[in-house]
Parts: structure tokens; C-alpha cells; sequence
């Protein structure tokens, strides 16, 4: 289904920058507000990035070890530009299809087969991931076969060397680089391919899909698989296709399961097939030919761009499963939420009337009609099942959206991508609009037809920082326009929602959804701080449309994202991988947007990219390149942003749709002029498929200027629109906001003279111009008065400066603030500034002065004057502080301020840094009301809808504050203390908090709950006083009725009834129980406990946890086999651990010798054991060991009998001491041998990576040897 594509419009590669409308509030063009300073001198501190170190990820589709080649090749022949190698055992098939682009296929079994692209006979699963074969221009190929050289399979631009003895590739450069290069064959095992490749220094990996929190894959595992984790390290919407800073990109052309390894440089997807397209070429060129093959991205309607609302509003359904909230009982009630936003004056493009399980509708077509004319808001459908009444939902009521959820993934992502389709098609089929769908779960080839979402979520602030990369990498994979729900759609708080927002605001579409949590998420229900800087936000959004616009039609185009990696444009960046660059992006290639994900007012770990400068959205303040920034300022209504110099962008007037913007309107011009630059506008009707016809227009913008830090002249061209279509103005305004720094001598419309006004509000009425010396760093203001279609102005500023001005030197200067990275109350810590002179003139009279956090004493200073500082020269100061009680906990803010003279004028600059101040107690860290009583139940939010404990239910149940919870008896016995809050917080929502607690026990013993259905297993870091640190998980169930067991887990308190936020009545269902349960965390009884690092899990809550002794087995002695000693814990993952057999199905099941599915050359015979433990994965058996065991050794291999895959891992007190291959039907045993001196405890874990189908393990012989 390929689609019709628009012009090129947009930047030159490389050439312009975004620049936002800094004067928004005093151009008139609308009523965005936003807290700008004057300029100021830089005030953030710099450092190097930090190079990203890869999670462990196990891989759904390992390399089979016993994989065999092809073997050597043994016939070539050709065929116009495709080449078929026979081999020993199979063939290969390389087809050109131009001279950039080619396609590797092989098979084990001599005939080529193409299932991701063939007709399977199901209507649901109709969808190729390839169609535009016929748009590539093919190629003239040479073939070459020389004795005792590769074969070589030749265009004029790339060469394909094929080794005869083995079947290994080479693909070369005409210069003769390599592109990349196999370190052995192709490789095919029992169900799967691997193609293996040499590494290249310094090469790096991007793509792979939606891979959530990490968008650079340099040295890590992927998984490109169905994946329904919709959290921090999921793979929703995972694209089998990825790139090389080497400058290749590679589609592995299968629909197929697949992972991914760039340490080990393998990529293995489960068939025994291959085939591959590579493109070789820059990431903007691969990305380019891969959506050239498998299809151009959408173009989306503006509606699609804007924001959107999400709900069901029809819950008197009999069919739907959530609340009957009387607001939404009926389709047509959705008329008053879309009123809203007009009365709220909340921009918004679309919204869905129907999301949610069973929701359905009715009157839609009145509602439709409703709608679109009471608010201009276009409506769209939720759906759950096929598509069969698009006739008269589009065609009849006017439908214009789909949202495609889960249920279109079934068995496959050809189903999701054929559901895709079919919406598309059905909007495009019945109306003129074109097709627009969101979707959960994409693959290759989603982009034509669909916008991919992240998946349902919690709102929190650490969400924010895995969607941007997830986001980003898309994006790299040929996704560009993709969103994610703002703040989730379950939990939440008007912090999270606004640092969501904000930089959402910026990304390819953004929605909200609600009917999950307890407050809707629309951007005026968080009060009124948080409405007023929403709403600014999306304004902003509307006023940046035409340069957003342009970049949609540049991703339908090329598939270059809008919203774009650092490394997609900085590849030859090193910093453009690292992990703050991970944490940020780049809209339109010039716009650098660092999201806020912590709870703080300052930003630290901004990275910008080397070899331009980058201008202070805000301040107007510019920087060099090629730097971190930390402790930037980033209070609740300001998102850091950056603009590179050189930037030009084209923008409108701000309304709440686009739909209500005349064409005749002004677009304003902003622009940071710096050496030459330009920038190309697309414009069309913006909803209708007439673009695809030609019917668009482009003008093109250019800016000739100073280069940095230079006077002159600067010269910004408009050019004339090249185009039509219908509802094009004959004529509109143009203003110009050029942020030059200083003022100009004089301004010129052509030849003529401009007026200079006092006023910019009479711009208005005249053409004229304006220097506004106190707005973001200076900027002049032009008004050009309506300029004709068909004609092009030159705007001249005579006698003035690039950005930043022409007294930059006085500016010149930073302080950079050093920290350590965790303190304690009651601690010392040093703080340390280096002052630097970035200019080319001395800075006399320096002083710097540190500014602490109350709380904070000074003890010592050192350096703190250093007088004059030469040019190119620094100055370090060291200040120590200690930290008292009365210091508040979590991430604290320490600036240091520096004052200077610089030719004769007094200057000031700061810099600013962040570390962590650790709670003292757990008390301390109280972020959360779970417990009301029936007139505070407005505040308490356990669940994250509004729910929470009841205090007078507890009362009755014996639990009141201060009180004592006693769990277990005798020596197990544990009694924790029940929270008495001095004000509202009375629990722990855990957000990565540090918290002090010492103590020296055997475990450490946690009261909480949780409020998701299937629980929750945080993993806590326990942090020792020897510094050594465990990792270690504990499972919590749901609040609701669940009984004592699961997951080790004891239930300490059950009450009746709980409190509501939202019910009038307050206390709602008093027969139900809810409970709070205690569970125990592993400790090492050797060492002693000094913190505690918590994750984040906004779905559960701590009460209380302390240190203690509990009853522990028996140490082994001697050789003691592990079957015959007694576990302190153990999970499996189906049936019964066998001791001495293999793994039981249930007790009373027959017992099975435990074997190994390898049949030894030797003897014809499978290994089998007397002794040891059969395990179904995922498995973990915990042995307590006391110190008192010097080894433990076994055989481990895949259960005789069983086909799946298993890998083996042996950890002793939470450090992983051995790891096995992974274990598929016909590998051998392997010995294992672990050093135990020491060790406390052993666990004895299996793994299944992807499916668990048949994953059984043996752990032969499995033995102990102790004192």
C-alpha cells in the first residue's frame, strides 16, 4: 500500500535550527504567557557525557551453538540483477535493487520462500511488510568468480564479496570500505537463523522499534518480538530493523520472533530462513530506502498533530466493564467535554468518544455533527474487533480516527498490521479525508498506515524519561510518528502531568485518556497552576504548527522523524550516545528539548551536541557544543529548551484547532541568525488526500548573517509560494522575531526604509520594526505588512550581530559545580567550582560564593578569590559543608555564583548542581496518604483512583496509629509499628528513594500493598557497610482479598470497607476485605545494613520495614547433595521441583529420571543423574549456606524430551557467579563450579528466554561441599 508522497520540503541537512516564539506574549499573536527572565550569562555548570553501560536482557531467540553453514559454494548464476549461489547444503540469493540496495537470502533448503510478504490465506493476516520494490530503479550488476578470490557481486556503488570456502560476506564501498562484514557464515539451528558479524570500533547500533528507556543498543541485547510490556524496558511496537554509524541499515524481512545481540555482534530470528535487505548509506538515507521499501509514513491531517482526548462516554452499555460516572452515560455527552475545552480555552484537535472494553455507542452521527460544529473537534472510534461498519461510521457519521488496541495483535503482528490497514483504508475508502490510526503493537511497515502509542501505563515522573528514548527510537526505526499517553493513564499527580506535557508538546502527537485514575487526565483538572502552564504549552504547540506541519510532510517524504535521536542528526558525535543524550531530543533536527523526570526545579545531564552552539530558549543566553550541562534551570513552567544558532522557523497564530486559523493569517518568522540558513514551509488544505495530486504549496525562507560573535549585516529572505491549492490565500503578513542580541542601525524592506516604533503592539497596524533589548537575549521585530502569493521581500538589518549579541565577551564564562553524588544528614561533603574563561580577555575582581539549601553549615572555604582569571584560564574553589539534621531529604540544589568585571563592566554567572541527600528514615520519606479517615478522604489516594484505607475500618480491625502489627509467632514473630503522620502522608510510594536504615539481621521485613491486580515485585538495592550492594525482590499482593502465601507473603492486617475520593458517601464497600501484608527481603547476616535504594513502583505503598532475625535452617555439611537439602525458598514455573527426578506436573505425577537432552557420541546414550533437581523455568531455588560450604558443582542441561530454551545461572548473595549458554533439544551437559567461600546464600536459578513451552531444566548431580 504505498503512498503518494509531497515534495521536499523543510531544512538542508544540516543548515537551520527551530526557533520558538520567545515573544509570544509581546508580538500580540496570542496569549501565551510564559516566565521569561532578561538575559543572563550562562548558568549551568559542564562536564563529560556518560557513556551508556546495557542492561541484561535475555534473548527471546538465542543463537543456537549447534547451527550449521550452508557450507562452500558450488554454482553462480545470474539473472539481470539477481545472483543465486548454490551451496554444499543450500543457497544463497542476492538481489540488487539499486545500486545502494540489496537483498541477502539463503536457505538450508535450496528453495527461497517469502512468508512475511505471501498470501496465507487468512483475511485477518492480508498485510506485506515489502511494498515498493517497483519505486527502487535497480542496477547494473557484475559478477566475478577468480580462483582462489571471493566471488564478487558488483554495482557502481557497493560490492558483495562472497567467500566460496564457507559461504561468508564482505559488502564493501567502490572505494573499498567495509560496510560490514561477516565473522562466520550464516548459521541455521533446529528453529532458527543467525547472521554473524565482525565488530568495528566505535561502531554504533540503532533501531529495533519501540524499545522503552533505551534508543542507543551499542553492546546491549534487543528483543524484536510481541511484547506487551508497556513499562520501562518493554519492546512494544519493535521493528525488525536497524542501523550502523558504520552507514548501513539492515530490514530482516520476517514477521517472525527476533534478538538482537551488538555485543556479541549476532542477530537471530526463529525460522530457518534469512533474508535481509540492506541499505547502505547515512541514517537519513538507510531510513530513506527502508520507507521507501516498506512503505512512506502517513501523512497525518493536522487534526492528527493536536492534541487529543480519549474516553468513554457511553458507559450505560450493558457490554461495558468499567464505572457508570453519570457525566459519560451517553455518546452524545461527549459534546460537553469537547465544550469544555472551549471553555477552558484549551487547544485540541480530535477526540475518541468510545475508549474503553465493551464501551460501544450511539446517536454517533449526531454527535459527530455536534461536535465538529460547537468546537471544531473532529471524532474518532476506539475499537476491539473488526472493522465492519465503516461504511456508515465514516461515510455516514462522520468517523476520522481509530484507535486499534490489543485485540489486533492476536497470534501476530501481520494481524496488527493488516488491522492497520484496514483502518486506514476504510477513512480513505469512505471519505476524503485521510487515514489516521493509532496503534499499540507496530512492526515494519506500520508507519504507512498508523500512529503507534506506547501502551497503557502509570503516570510518574520516571515514565517520562523511558518514553523519550522510547520515542526516539522509533523514530530511528522507521516509526516517526509515534505518542504515548499523557501521564499514563492510571495514577498520576499535577507534576507528572505537566512534565508530560510538556515535552509532549513537542513530540510527534500526544493524547491524554482517561476513565483509568482518579482524576481525568484533561489539562485543566490539575488546578490552576498546573491549567494555566498546560495550556501555555499546547498553545505553543498551535503556534509552532507550520514548522511541525513541514516536518510531517518531510517524515512522509523521507521517513526522517520528526522528532529526532541526537545521533540521528550528531553521528559522528560520540556524545550523541551517551546517557543524556539518551534523555533528550531533537525536534526538526534543531530544537533540543531535555525533559524533566525528577522531582526537582533544576535540570542536570542536558548534552549538547559538539560543533554548534546551542541558544538558551529562555534567557537567549548561548553555549558551545560539545558539553553536559547541570543544575539548569527547569522550575515547573519551563521545560529546558534549546535552540541552535542558525535556526529559522516558520510559525502561526495561536487558536484552539487549526481548523480555525485563516489562511490569510501571519506567519511569523523566528530566527537566530548565524552564518547562512534557510528553512522550506509545506502547506496544503492540511485534511484532505489533494496533496496527493500535487495540490500543495512551498516557500522558502533563507538567512544570511554574521558568523558567531561577529558584526554585520544580517539578510533574511521570503520567498514566494511555489504551488496552490484550494483555500490558498492570494496574500498574508509576515513578522519577523530575529534574535540578533543588539540592535540593528537600520531595518530595510527591499530598498525601502522601515519605521522604528517604540511599541510592538504597533506593528500591528503598520510595517515596521522594533529592538526589544530585555526579551531572550535582545530581538528585533519586523512587521513586513501582506506580501503577495506570487511574490518574494528581502528583509536587511544593517550594523548588527548574529545571536548573541555584540558584547559576548563580557558574557564569556561559566562555572562548572562538582558534587558527590549521595550524602547522608550529619555527613560532610565538598563542594567544588571551576570557574572558566571562555573569552579572549582577562576577567578581573572573581569571587565565587556558594549557595546552599537551609539546613546547610559551611565549615571551610579554599580559592574563593581568585582574583583575574586570563583568557582561555580557570579558577577552582572548594567549599565543605555539612549536612545537618534539619536538611531537607531527596535531590537537593547546591549553586555557586560568581561575580567578575570584564572591560570594565560588572557581570554575575552561576552554575548549579544537584545531589542526593538521603532520607534519614523511612518515616521521613512519607510521600504518600493511604490511610483516611471519612472527612479526609479527598486527599488519599492508594490505589490511583481515589481509594484508600479507611481509618475507622482499621480502628475496628485493632490497627490505630502508633499501634503495634504483630506478624508470625514465636521466634518468627515480627512487630511493626503502624504509621502516626504528624500531617497527611503516612506511607512510601517508592520513586528511587535512598533511605537510611542500619541494622545487621537476617532480613529485613517490609509491611506494605499494593494496588494492582497481579501485585507487585519491586527489587530493592540494599547497600552494605562494607560497600558491597545486593539486589534483591519482594513480592507484595493486591489490597483486595488475597490469601497468606503468595509470594512469601503473610497478611498482617484486614480491614472492612475503604474510604473513596470521589463517592459522596466516602465509605463504600463495607463487606470487603483489604489488606496489608508483610513479606521479607534477603539479607546478608554477615554484613551490616546502611541504606536502602527503592525503585520506582508507583503501585504500592510501605508502612513500615525493619531489620531482623529470623529463624534459618540448618547450614549443610560435608558433601551434601542439594535434593537432600532442605531450601529456604523456591518458584517454579510449572509444577513441582523434582528432587531426584525430573520436574513433576504435580505431586502424584510419575516420577521421570532426570536426562539431558544430548545423545553422547560415545556410548548412544543420554546423560542421566541419580541425584540433582528437575525444574520447569522461570525457576529459583534458595539455599541458605551460612558460610559454612567451600563449592558447589553440578551438570546442568535441557531436560531429555522437552525442545525449549533454557539458560542456567548460578548467583551467591545476589552476585551472579556462573551463567550457561543457552541450552536447546541436542546441546550437552556443561560442569559448573562455583566457589562458595564465604557465601551466605545460593541461588540456583532457570531461565527460559522467550517461551516457557518446554522449558525444563536438570541440575545433575547438583552438590554442596562444606566444612
Amino acid at each position: 500500500m504505498q503512498q503518494s508522497r509531497t515534495p521536499a520540503v523543510g531544512r538542508a541537512r544540516r543548515t537551520t535550527a527551530l526557533g520558538l516564539a520567545t515573544l509570544v506574549a509581546i508580538t500580540g499573536l496570542s496569549a501565551i504567557t510564559f516566565t521569561i527572565g532578561t538575559a543572563q550569562p550562562a548558568s549551568a555548570a559542564a562536564s563529560a557525557p556518560t557513556p551508556i553501560t546495557p542492561k541484561p536482557v535475555s534473548p527471546e531467540v538465542p543463537v543456537d551453538d549447534a547451527g550449521k553453514t550452508l557450507g562452500a559454494i558450488t554454482g553462480v548464476e545470474r539473472d539481470g540483477s539477481t545472483v543465486t549461489l548454490e551451496a554444499e547444503r543450500g543457497a544463497y540469493r542476492v538481489t540488487f535493487l539499486d545500486a545502494e540496495t540489496l537483498r541477502l537470502e539463503a536457505s538450508p533448503t535450496g528453495e527461497f520462500t517469502d512468508p512475511a510478504n505471501t498470501p496465507e490465506g487468512d483475511p485477518a493476516r492480508t498485510a506485506d511488510i515489502v511494498v515498493g520494490t517497483d519505486d527502487f530503479t535497480h542496477a547494473s550488476v557484475k559478477v566475478s568468480e577468480r580462483r582462489g578470490k571471493p566471488i564478487t557481486i558488483s554495482t557502481s556503488k557497493v560490492k558483495l564479496e562472497v567467500d566460496p570456502a564457507s559461504g561468508s560476506t564482505t559488502l564493501k564501498r567502490d572505494g573499498g570500505d567495509v560496510v560490514w562484514s561477516e565473522s562466520a557464515p550464516l548459521s541455521f539451528g533446529d528453529r532458527s537463523t543467525t547472521q554473524h558479524l565482525a565488530g568495528v570500533e566505535g561502531e554504533q547500533f540503532l533501531g529495533g522499534g519501540m524499545q522503552n528507556g533505551r534508543s542507543i543498543h551499542t553492546g546491549a541485547t534487543i528483543n524484536v518480538a510481541k511484547n506487551f510490556d508497556w513499562d520501562d524496558d518493554g519492546y512494544p511496537n519493535a521493528v525488525p530493523y536497524y542501523m550502523s554509524s558504520n552507514g548501513y541499515g539492515v530490514l530482516r524481512n520476517t514477521f517472525a520472533a527476533g534478538s538482537y545481540d551488538f555485543a556479541a555482534h549476532t542477530t537471530t530470528h526463529a525460522e530457518q530462513r534469512f533474508d535481509a535487505y540492506y541499505f547502505v548509506g547515512d541514517y537519513a538515507h538507510a531510513l530513506d530506502s527502508y520507507t521507501k521499501l516498506t512503505g512512506r509514513p502517513m501523512m497525518p491531517p493536522v487534526y492528527a498533530l493536536e492534541y487529543g482526548d480519549a474516553d468513554c462516554y457511553n458507559r450505560s452499555s450493558p457490554t461495558y466493564s468499567g464505572s457508570r460516572d453519570p457525566a459519560k452515560l451517553k455518546t452524545p455527552q461527549a459534546l460537553e467535554i469537547a465544550k469544555d475545552f472551549v471553555e477552558n480555552d484549551m487547544p485540541a484537535g480530535w477526540m475518541l468518544v468510545n475508549d474503553g472494553y465493551g464501551c460501544e455507542y450511539q446517536d454517533l452521527p449526531q454527535t459527530v455533527d455536534a461536535i465538529a460544529a460547537e468546537t471544531g473537534l473532529k471524532t474518532g472510534l476506539w475499537t476491539q474487533r473488526s472493522l465492519t461498519e465503516q461504511e456508515s461510521e465514516v461515510g455516514d457519521a462522520g468517523i476520522r480516527l481509530r484507535k486499534l488496541d490489543v485485540a489486533w495483535v492476536g497470534s501476530g503482528y501481520r494481524l496488527a498490521l493488516t488491522g492497520c490497514e484496514a483502518a486506514h483504508a476504510g477513512i480513505e475508502q469512505y471519505s476524503d479525508a485521510r487515514g489516521t490510526s493509532l496503534m499499540v503493537e507496530g512492526w515494519a511497515g506500520s508507519q504507512r498506515c498508523g500512529m503507534q502509542w506506547t501502551g497503557d501505563h502509570s503516570g510518574n515522573l520516571d515514565a517520562v524519561r523511558w518514553q523519550v528514548s522510547a520515542l526516539t527510537g522509533a523514530g530511528n526505526s522507521g516509526l516517526p510518528f509515534t505518542t504515548g499517553d499523557v501521564d499514563g493513564i492510571f495514577g498520576g499527580s499535577a507534576e507528572s502531568y505537566v512534565r508530560d506535557l510538556q515535552w509532549k508538546a513537542f513530540a510527534p502527537a500526544l493524547y491524554s485518556m482517561s476513565g483509568w485514575a482518579s482524576t481525568d487526565k484533561r489539562p485543566w483538572l490539575y488546578g490552576d497552576e498546573a491549567t494555566a502552564i498546560n495550556r501555555s504549552y499546547l498553545q505553543l504547540r498551535q503556534q509552532l504548527m507550520p514548522y511541525i506541519y513541514s516536518l510531517a510532510a518531510e517524515s512522509h517524504r523521507s521517513g526522517l522523524p520528526m522528532m529526532r535521536s541526537v545521533a540521528l542528526e550528531y553521528p559522528h558525535d560520540p556524545g550523541a550516545y551517551s546517557v543524556e543524550a539518551n534523555n533528550e531530543f531533537l525536534l526538526g533536527g534543531d530544537y533540543l528539548v531535555a525533559p524533566v523526570f525528577t522531582k526537582t526545579t533544576v535540570r542536570n545531564g542536558i548534552y549538547l551536541p559538539a560543533g554548534d552552539q546551542w541558544v538558551d530558549y529562555w534567557t537567549g543566553r548561548v553555549h558551545e557544543g560539545g558539553q553536559v550541562l547541570n543544575g539548569h534551570p527547569a522550575p515547573l513552567d519551563r521545560l529546558p529548551i534549546f535552540v541552535r544558532a542558525g535556526a529559522v522557523v516558520p510559525q502561526g497564530v495561536v487558536a484552539r484547532n487549526a481548523s480555525l486559523v485563516p489562511e490569510d493569517s501571519p506567519i511569523t518568522l523566528s530566527v537566530y541568525p548565524q552564518g547562512d540558513s534557510g528553512f522550506a514551509l509545506y502547506e496544503d488544505d492540511k485534511v484532505t488526500r489533494a496533496y496527493a495530486d500535487g495540490d500543495s504549496s512551498t516557500q522558502a525562507f533563507s538567512v544570511d548573517a554574521p558568523k558567531a560573535g561577529k558584526k554585520g549585516t544580517v539578510r533574511i529572505e521570503i520567498g514566494e509560494r511555489d504551488g496552490d491549492y484550494a483555500g490558498m490565500a492570494e496574500a498574508r503578513p509576515y513578522r519577523v522575531e530575529a534574535h540578533t542580541g543588539s540592535a540593528p542601525k537600520q531595518v530595510k524592506l527591499g530598498n525601502r526604509a522601515l519605521p522604528r516604533v517604540d511599541d510592538v503592539v504597533a506593528l500591528d497596524a503598520a510595517p515596521g520594526w522594533t529592538y526589544l533589548a530585555d526579551r531572550a537575549g535582545g530581538v528585533v521585530v519586523i512587521s513586513t505588512g501582506a506580501v503577495d502569493a506570487d511574490d518574494s521581500v528581502r528583509l536587511t538589518l544593517t550594523d548588527t550581530s548574529g545571536v548573541g549579541g555584540q558584547d559576548a565577551e563580557v558574557a564569556a564564562a561559566s562555572v562548572a559545580v562538582d558534587l558527590a553524588e549521595r550524602v547522608f544528614q550529619g555527613e560532610q561533603t565538598t563542594v567544588t567550582a571551576t570557574f572558566a574563561n571562555t573569552g579572549g580577555k582577562a576577567k578581573d575582581a572573581v569571587v565565587l560564593t556558594p549557595v546552599a539549601p537551609e539546613g546547610w553549615t559551611l565549615v571551610s572555604s579554599n580559592g574563593g578569590e581568585p582574583g583575574t582569571v586570563k583568557q582561555g584560564g580557570t579558577a577552582k574553589a572548594e567549599f565543605v559543608f555539612e549536612i545537618t539534621d534539619a536538611a531537607a531529604a531527596d535531590l537537593q540544589t547546591v549553586a555557586v555564583e560568581a561575580s567578575y568585571t570584564s572591560k570594565g563592566t560588572a557581570n554575575t554567572v552561576s552554575g548549579a548542581n544537584q545531589l542526593y541527600v538521603a532520607y534519614g528514615s523511612l518515616a521521613g520519606a512519607y510521600n504518600a496518604d493511604s490511610v483516611t479517615e471519612l472527612s479526609t478522604a479527598k486527599a488519599g489516594d492508594f490505589d490511583g483512583g481515589g481509594a484508600s484505607f479507611s481509618a475507622e475500618a482499621l480502628a475496628r480491625a485493632g490497627v490505630t496509629p502508633g499501634s503495634t502489627v504483630t506478624v508470625g509467632t514465636g521466634d518468627a514473630a515480627i512487630g511493626y509499628t503502624w504509621p502516626a503522620p504528624d500531617g497527611a502522608a503516612d506511607s512510601v510510594s517508592p520513586a528511587g528513594q535512598t533511605v537510611a536504615l542500619s541494622g545487621q539481621g537476617t532480613h529485613l521485613a517490609v509491611l506494605a500493598s499494593a494496588a494492582t491486580g497481579g501485585g507487585v515485585s519491586p527489587e530493592l538495592e540494599l547497600h552494605y557497610t562494607d560497600g558491597t550492594v545486593a539486589k534483591q525482590g519482594v513480592y507484595f499482593p493486591n489490597w483486595l482479598l488475597q490469601a497468606s502465601g503468595l509470594g512469601g507473603s503473610s497478611v498482617a492486617i484486614t480491614s472492612l470497607g475503604r474510604n473513596s475520593a470521589t463517592n459522596p458517601a466516602v465509605y463504600e464497600y463495607p463487606t470487603g476485605k483489604y489488606q496489608v501484608y508483610s513479606n521479607l527481603v534477603r539479607l546478608n547476616p554477615a554484613k551490616e545494613l546502611e541504606y536502602v535504594v527503592l525503585p520506582t513502583e508507583s503501585r504500592m505503598r510501605i508502612f513500615d520495614w525493619k531489620v531482623v532475625d529470623q529463624p534459618m535452617p540448618a547450614t549443610p555439611s560435608g558433601t551434601a547433595w542439594a535434593s537432600d537439602v532442605p531450601w529456604q525458598s523456591a518458584t517454579n514455573g510449572w509444577g513441582v521441583i523434582g528432587k531426584d527426578v525430573a520436574n513433576k506436573d504435580a505431586a502424584d505425577s510419575p516420577d521421570v529420571p532426570l536426562a539431558v537432552n544430548y545423545t553422547d557420541p560415545a556410548t548412544g546414550e543420554q546423560p542421566t543423574y541419580a541425584k540433582g533437581l528437575g525444574v520447569h523455568a522461570a525457576s529459583k531455588i534458595t539455599y541458605y549456606v551460612g558460610g559454612a560450604c567451600s563449592a558447589f558443582t553440578s551438570a546442568v542441561g535441557l531436560e531429555a524430551g522437552f525442545a525449549g530454551n533454557v539458560i542456567f545461572q548460578v548467583d551467591v548473595d545476589g552476585v551472579n557467579r556462573y551463567q550457561s549458554r543457552t541450552f536447546t533439544p541436542g546441546f550437552a551437559p556443561e560442569q559448573v563450579e562455583v566457589d562458595l567461600t564465604g557465601v551466605q546464600y545460593v541461588d540456583l536459578i532457570v531461565q527460559a528466554p522467550g517461551s516457557i513451552n518446554g522449558a525444563h531444566g536438570v541440575w545433575g548431580d547438583a552438590r554442596f561441599t562444606c566444612e
